[in-house]
């Protein structure tokens, strides 16, 4: 008789793990079925015990354990994923069963669930072998040619290689790069894979016999395979590495803890990694693949448009009120009028969307603001029925109000619109070039995939033609551009949170490695810390000021941030607040409140500063901290409506 510890795959079923009597020896990692009050749930095996080594605590129980009802056929989940999401579990204080749903595909599960895989390809690793941590930090073509290499040697050493990317987008691309070079070993995973594919694919690595590469988003790691070598983070400091899913995990860990379990190597690679990661690999020591260098691309020299007007010339109230603002600098004008005569490709980049992020009253200085989330209304303009239709937008609550023509504060009609939107800078530039197409992209009128790659393929048609977007292009864009202009930027600055000049710095990077011949910048602020690193081409400065004051402030990576929040209705607040600050005395707690898209409801977080050895290690979990433990015993007395966040960039 044996004695399996199960986990449920039902998000209703509150505990962690269950046990039950089994009359079979099965495999940690497969498929059963087991009684759960009056249902048959199915559930995956994490533990298996001898009776007769348990015994004097089953004899102790109060109550009677049940036995399964069926062991599905096969391993369908490898031990070694099993045992990275249960130590994930611990870190981000969650249940396992919820990691489980954002890593395993649900087509993998009902397609395994009866016919599992073969035991000889669930765990041959050396569990006495370390993982090692190396860093790749270099533009993404020398990462190529380092990939290359890496898959050769991979292959000759009979390892297959999987490389972990943040997006299906970014997964393609590089498949795209490596494809001739492994196209008869190489399978792409990610969820836009078609069905018939995705099937093609699991047997594939089910039953490949030779090494393969595998290139695709974290959830590929749930596959079992006995001759992994390495695994690869691309685009290691890409935001959409975050789930967006409670609890909010981040796929970057699960990749470290699974090259932990497995005692394989990891290799990070970005041309801007996180900030945090950087400061890692010096404290840690890890193994740079070459040395750290944080340069702007080499191949381009960036040029800074400054936008500022001269204040010291006085001007009277009515010039102010009638300012002619032009959203291009002259010169960027001219150097738009240059490409397009040469029929060279021009991309131009926003960094908000529609015809005006803000629209402020110029009596009472109020900003127009949604009346369900409180966030700035952003002002759009569509066709309908051969006429142009304004309205205003809330991302956050998905829903249109009328543009008004008052302001709902003082009535007044000095309604101001200021910013630089997409369809903004779209109309300016049909009025400047009126016989040149121009492609404007972004969320609103672009909600899937194949719009826009549709509207990228019409924009590379064109001798001369020029494109517009936000971030939303950016993942598409995986052939270089002659000319890169970054016409509006300067609202990101104003953003709260510890990482904004990280992502910014990703952002120019990024564009500058699209450009082939010139990239542009235009601000009202050319002397900030971040615009003037571009001139040095380091951003070395910006890493050690930035680490200083995440030092001084107690940020990642000195310290883990503990975010316990739920969401409730805004009468309700106040008494929410006082039981988070009640609960959790003796810390340093920051509580706060935000709208939602819901209307009067509330978001009611408390943020906790922890000490970076106070919380539970991400791998090596064999000692636990009296601080992490404390901070479990108080959050578990809390109701299942509140989530704990780790380390939330936005706070």
């Amino acid at each position: 008789m044996y004695i399996l510890d199960v986990i449920p795959l039902d998000a209703g079923v509150r505990k962690e793990a269950l046990s039950y009597f089994s009359q079979k020896p099965v495999a940690v990692g497969t498929l059963v079925t087991v009684p759960v009050r009056a249902k048959n749930i199915v559930s995956i095996v994490i533990e298996v015990h001898n009776l007769a080594d348990v015994k004097a605590y089953v004899k102790g129980l109060d109550f009677t354990l049940r036995n399964i009802t069926e062991i599905h056929q096969g391993v369908v989940l490898a031990p070694l994923f099993v045992r990275a999401c249960v130590l994930l579990k611990n870190y981000y204080a969650t249940k396992p069963a919820a990691l489980f749903s954002l890593w395993v595909p649900r087509l993998f599960i009902e397609t395994y669930s009866t016919q599992g895989f073969h035991e000889r390809a669930v765990d041959t690793y050396d569990h006495a072998l370390k993982s090692h941590i190396s860093l790749l930090q270099d533009e993404y073509s020398e990462r190529i040619l380092f990939y290359k290499r890496h898959i050769r040697t991979s292959f000759a050493q009979k390892k297959s290689a999987y490389i972990i990317c943040p997006t299906h987008m970014s997964a393609e691309q590089l498949a795209h790069h490596l494809e001739p070079y492994s196209s008869e070993r190489m399978v792409v995973l990610h969820s836009k894979k078609t069905k018939k594919y995705t099937l093609d694919a699991y047997e594939r690595i089910r039953t490949e016999a030779k090494p393969i590469l595998v290139i695709g988003t974290a959830s590929c790691l749930s596959l079992p395979r006995h001759d992994i070598g390495s695994l690869i983070i691309e685009e290691e400091g890409s935001p959409y590495y975050r789930t967006q899913k409670k609890p909010y995990p981040d796929d970057r860990d699960f990749v470290e803890v699974m090259a932990s379990v497995m005692g394989i190597d990891l290799i990070i690679a970005d041309h801007v990694p996180r900030f945090s990661t950087l400061e890692r690999s010096v404290e840690e020591r890890w193994h740079a693949v070459q040395p750290v260098s944080l340069h702007t691309p080499k191949h381009i020299v960036p040029r800074i448009v400054s936008q500022k007007k001269d204040d010291t010339v006085p001007r009277m109230q009515k010039d102010r009120d009638h300012d002619d603002f032009s959203l291009l600098h002259e010169d960027v004008l001219f150097a738009l009028e240059q490409a397009m005569q040469n029929k060279e490709s021009v991309a131009l980049y926003v960094s908000r969307k529609g015809l005006a992020p803000l629209t402020v009253c110029q009596d009472c200085g109020d900003v127009l603001r949604s009346p369900d989330t409180g966030v700035p209304l952003t002002l759009y303009e569509q066709d309908y029925q051969g006429k142009k239709i304004s309205y205003y937008y809330d991302a956050r609550a998905q829903k249109k109000y009328h543009a008004l023509n008052n302001c709902p504060t003082c009535r007044s009609w000095r309604l101001k619109l200021l910013g630089i939107g997409v369809a903004t800078l779209e109309k300016f530039l049909q009025a400047h070039f009126p016989d040149i197409p121009i492609i404007a992209i972004e969320g609103t009128t672009h909600t899937t995939s194949s719009q826009v790659k549709k509207s990228l393929a019409l924009w590379r048609s064109h001798e001369r033609a020029l494109l517009i977007g936000n971030d939303k292009i950016l993942p598409y864009l995986n052939e270089s551009v002659d000319h890169v202009i970054i016409a509006s930027l300067d609202s990101f600055l104003s953003l709260s949170g510890y990482t904004v000049q990280e992502k910014i710095i990703r952002l120019l990077m990024r564009t500058m490695e699209l450009a082939r011949m010139s990239w542009t910048l235009q601000t009202r602020i050319p002397h900030h810390p971040v615009f003037e690193s571009l001139r040095t081409k380091t951003i070395r400065p910006i890493l050690d000021q930035e680490m200083r004051e995440r030092k001084m402030f107690m940020y990642p990576p000195y310290a883990h941030m503990c975010a316990i929040e739920t969401t409730c209705h805004a009468n309700n607040a106040a008494q929410e607040k006082h039981i988070l600050f009640k609960l959790f005395a003796g810390y340093d707690v920051r509580l706060s409140m935000q709208r939602t898209h819901q209307k009067e409801m509330v978001r009611v977080r408390a943020l906790i500063h922890i000490p970076k050895k106070e919380w539970i290690h991400l791998t090596d979990q064999s000692y636990v901290p009296k601080t992490f433990a404390d901070i479990m015993r108080r959050y578990e007395q809390l109701s299942p409506a509140y989530t704990l966040m780790m380390n939330p960039e936005n706070i």
